[in-house]
């Protein structure tokens, strides 16, 4: 018999702040809640309402699993994050601005075409109000 135990932590880190009702909790990529915070904790984490779209655990996985892959100069402009009906996510930004960020494919790609719609966005006298980056090769505002 062996004798000696392995040990093995995986430290979940969270992707956004689920919001049902009164109740925030602290999410992981794979769409677990962490822990439930209260409505007074500050957090650089996007949020997610509560809907139809987030009972369904994969339709959430899939939105956690793509808040994860989203760089952290995105991820930190970002205050909600929303599933659609044809599982595209989008992410609000300030001024009401919309980043369609799609699927999960090309993460990488997608991550440094926003940076740079981010930073022009900043920079515009008269920006888009909507960033299409689903496709990355060729990227739409409107």
């Amino acid at each position: 018999m062996p004798d000696t135990l392995k040990v093995e932590l995986v430290e979940a880190e969270p992707v956004a702040v689920l919001i049902e009702g009164k109740d925030r909790y602290l999410v992981a990529a794979d769409g677990r809640k962490l822990k439930k915070v209260g409505k007074d904790a500050k957090y650089k984490l996007p949020g997610i309402t509560a809907s139809e779209r987030t009972k369904d655990p994969e339709a959430f996985k899939l939105l956690t699993g793509v808040l994860s892959t989203i760089d952290n100069k995105v991820l930190e402009q970002v205050s909600s994050a929303t599933l659609t009906q044809a599982d595209f996510v989008e992410l609000n930004l300030p001024k009401k601005r919309t980043l369609i960020w799609g699927e999960g494919d090309k993460p990488e790609l997608k991550n440094e075409v926003a940076q740079i719609f981010l930073k022009e966005l900043s920079a515009s006298s008269n920006p888009p109000k909507v960033v299409d980056i689903s496709n990355p090769e060729n990227p739409v505002t409107y």
